[in-house]
């Protein structure tokens, strides 16, 4: 097989998980293949999670803001393993689960490069995207990935 080193970047939405559909079938025969799961947490949602939930003072100290984002973080990689898992079952590589902060497209090309992934295989859409219009965040990895992307419907 020509792609050994797979970055899904995945959102539980409907458009990725075809798109971790698509990449078990093109490494089903590569048992060295390794697939990598990567969440992009915006920290928005953190900061909003934070002040709704009123678990921060408005002068926060640095290791509670610390715990929190690392909390956060845990329970996004919970989340995405149970999701993903479901789907991955039965596939014979190995996989790898990451949770990365920042701007999801930035997180996807800066992992990407990290990791000498050899294609990047992801949804044309995330979660609230228009339907029929490729994303505003796979149309950037598109646009600016040095690996090979593959988009999926």
């Amino acid at each position: 097989m020509i792609y050994h080193n797979i970055l899904i970047p995945y959102d539980k939405s409907d458009s990725a998980r075809h798109a971790l559909v698509a990449a078990t079938r093109i490494v089903a025969d590569d048992p060295k293949a390794k697939l990598h799961i990567l969440y992009s947490a915006d920290m928005t949602d953190l900061d909003f999670m934070m002040l709704s939930q009123k678990r921060v003072a408005v002068d926060p100290e640095a290791a509670d803001v610390d715990r929190l984002r690392g909390e956060y973080i845990d329970r996004r990689l919970a989340d995405i393993k149970e999701d993903a898992g479901a789907l991955l079952k039965d596939t014979p590589v190995e996989v790898v689960y990451e949770v990365e902060c920042g701007k999801p497209a930035d997180a996807i090309l800066e992992y990407s490069e990290k990791n000498g992934c050899d294609l990047i295989c992801m949804g044309c859409r995330g979660i609230g995207a228009l339907r029929g219009v490729l994303g505003s965040v796979s149309y950037a990895v598109l646009r600016s990935a040095d690996a090979q992307v593959l988009i999926v419907k």
